[in-house]
């Protein structure tokens, strides 16, 4: 479980012995300098604690202005519990919000260092400081080509290109205008982001689209990583395992490719052009010379089904909701499996309604506990 943590402005002199103090129990995956001004600061405070107008003065002079440290942060082992805070009862991590009580008491001030308590927290607050640290809040490399880019990201972070790299490796001008977007999954997230200078496309914390400038021109790339569930997660570690360096970047290798290709037409698109089939028949061709297969069986379902057994691979839907999921075929052939986050909330009025469901839900609950033990110590 990833969480947020800012110290403010006016905590940076405790960053030293923060920094060795969160290394002890989690793993540091980023860190940013980020800088807030007189023109930034209102909206930030008023986006992370909902604010009101009329405190966000004193909440200001609490943090400072200038430079704030961010850390994307790590817990291998989170402990979930109902715990009391500020604002109210939260289903949280308790680690992380020992660590924020922490380094709270080092300073001597709660409001000078931030901690998310959990997912929903995380997912909320990463794409407003997302949003920040793309507006030139932080340094952006600037990219010539995507040769540059690929050059410079190659030996920093482990990656695959899913679909058509040879429009990458010939600089197609259907991808640098915007056309077509880059598929790429990724062992980091946030440090690829970070590498390419990412800026979100859209605030939602399900979409993975971010554009990257080269030669000013705004290139879109669909920044995937394991267990967002575009693929079960144990295939798409597979193809970060097997992948191989092309002439430019790195691609996966070409059974995975077609059967991952065959998989994105038959699950998550709602039809074909004659140009995607086309390329797939390519790779097959390309596939049955390499493994020496005679076959003239082309009869996609069945391909899919067979593979996918034989691997132990499911389909399942994406985190992201936008990506279409083809439902029919994949209980057709057998390999759909549901997932819990199916039922998450599609909107922000949806999600008010649950966190006010389940707060009530618990609340009672812990209420009528109380109750019962209390009668046993009157008893």
């Amino acid at each position: 479980m990833k969480a947020i943590l800012i110290i403010w402005p006016r905590a940076q002199e405790i960053l030293p012995d923060a920094e060795l103090y969160i290394k002890k129990s989690f793993t540091i995956k980023s860190k940013h300098k980020l800088n807030i001004t007189s023109q930034n600061v209102g909206e930030l405070l008023s986006s992370l604690y909902d604010v009101k107008k009329v405190y966000l003065d004193s909440k200001q002079n609490a943090i400072g202005l200038g430079i704030a440290t961010v850390f994307i942060i790590e817990d291998s082992n989170p402990s979930m519990n109902i715990e009391e805070t500020m604002s109210g009862l939260q289903y949280l991590n308790s680690n992380f919000f020992d660590l924020k009580q922490h380094l709270r008491n080092l300073k001597g001030s709660f409001s000078q260092i931030h901690v998310t308590n959990n997912e929903l927290e995380y997912n909320k607050h990463n794409l407003i400081i997302d949003s920040l640290l793309a507006n030139n809040y932080s340094k952006k490399i600037d990219f010539s080509s995507l040769h540059n880019l690929f050059e410079y990201i190659n030996d920093k972070v482990a990656y695959v290109i899913l679909r058509k790299s040879d429009l990458i490796e010939s600089e197609d001008s259907t991808i640098l205008n915007g056309k077509e977007d880059i598929d790429v999954l990724v062992s980091d997230k946030e440090k690829f982001i970070s590498l390419v200078s990412g800026c979100k496309v859209y605030r939602n914390s399900y979409d993975n689209r971010y554009s990257v400038k080269i030669s000013g021109e705004d290139v879109l790339f669909d920044i995937n990583t394991v267990n967002d569930y575009d693929l079960d997660p144990l295939w798409q570690i597979n193809l970060l395992k097997r992948r191989e360096k092309g002439e430019l970047c790195y691609t996966p290798n070409l059974e995975d490719h077609f059967y991952a290709y065959l998989y994105h037409l038959l699950i998550h698109k709602q039809s074909n052009s004659k140009s995607d089939l086309n390329y797939l028949l390519e790779l097959f061709e390309k596939l049955k010379v390499k493994k020496n297969l005679y076959t003239t069986d082309f009869n996609l379902n069945e391909l899919l089904r067979n593979y996918m057994m034989i691997n132990g691979y499911s389909s399942f839907r994406a985190r992201n909701l936008k990506v279409y999921y083809n439902l029919t075929i994949a209980k057709k052939i057998g390999i759909h499996r549901p997932l819990i986050y199916r039922n998450l909330p599609t909107s922000a009025s949806h999600l008010k309604k649950m966190v006010k469901s389940y707060y009530c839900y618990f609340r009672f609950i812990i209420r009528d506990v109380k109750s019962y033990v209390l009668s046993f110590k009157i008893l």
